[in-house]
């Protein structure tokens, strides 16, 4: 979609209200991404935007596989 161009800023507005409740509903179960970025996000055909590539995701309260800072 971004080859086409930029999104108008309502459609990007949309699409970022979307992902923000979709990290809400994430964070409530204590799961975090950890790797969020544009790559992440897919459109599906409708326009729907989809969060993908959870490899570095983990439970809040899990112990820390990773320390701040450190290069992956």
């Amino acid at each position: 979609r971004l080859a086409a161009g930029p999104l108008p800023p309502a459609e990007a507005a949309a699409i970022a209200a979307r992902l923000a409740r979709a990290l809400h509903a994430l964070h409530q179960q204590s799961l975090l991404h950890r790797s969020l970025s544009p790559a992440c996000v897919l459109l599906t055909p409708d326009g729907e935007p989809v969060i993908v590539d959870f490899g570095l995701a983990r439970q809040e309260a899990s112990p820390r596989l990773t320390r701040d800072g450190q290069v992956l």
